[in-house]
């Protein structure tokens, strides 16, 4: 319950919040440095749940990523549809924001609302910079896992022709031991 004198520190905190997710957003360094300096929260979120995390994540800024990364920020945190800064990044095809989010220990096995992993999406979408990417980096990463309908992300690839992220898939089921992790690992 909000008291009438707290309601402008909400509101305060609200606009805080909106301002950092879009200098995120927009590429905006600095802001988002001088909002993290003056005590904004960076899992701060926007509508629908958007962290600056994510939306640095679609918008393949990689300093700003990073600085979110150093400052603290939950690399898995999800929005109200269950994605991650890990799925945005592989939604839109930026295996460099990929590799970094691993790099900071983001989960490749988690899913969203619709049972889909980071590996699944970025198969379907035919992704083959970011499929390698998952697949050579993550020793957690559970190539075998399927999503709601029991499609892998090697069927959704196959399903939809990314003939190249099929065989990036293929030769990395050789590499995975039968219990399901990987025999090598770039980051762990």
């Amino acid at each position: 319950m909000f008291y009438i004198e707290d309601s402008k520190n909400l509101r305060l905190l609200v606009d805080n919040s909106m301002e950092f997710v879009d200098a995120a957003s927009d590429g905006d360094l600095l802001k988002v440095k001088k909002l993290l300096d003056n005590g904004v929260n960076p899992d701060a979120q926007g509508p629908k749940g958007w962290t600056a995390l994510r939306k640095s994540a679609v918008k393949n800024k990689y300093k700003i990523t990073l600085e979110l990364l150093n400052r603290g920020a939950n690399v898995d945190a999800v929005n109200y549809t269950g994605h991650t800064a890990l799925m945005m990044a592989c939604t839109y095809g930026h295996h460099e924001i990929a590799a970094l989010l691993l790099f900071y220990g983001a989960n490749p096995n988690l899913t969203n609302c619709g049972g889909r992993t980071a590996l699944m999406i970025a198969a379907s979408y035919g992704y083959v910079h970011v499929v390698d990417t998952l697949v050579n980096a993550n020793c957690r990463l559970d190539i075998h896992k399927t999503d709601r309908n029991g499609k892998s992300a090697l069927q959704m690839a196959i399903d939809y022709g990314h003939e190249k992220v099929v065989t990036v898939l293929e030769a990395a089921h050789v590499k995975y031991s039968p219990d399901g992790t990987f025999k090598r690992c770039r980051y762990a």
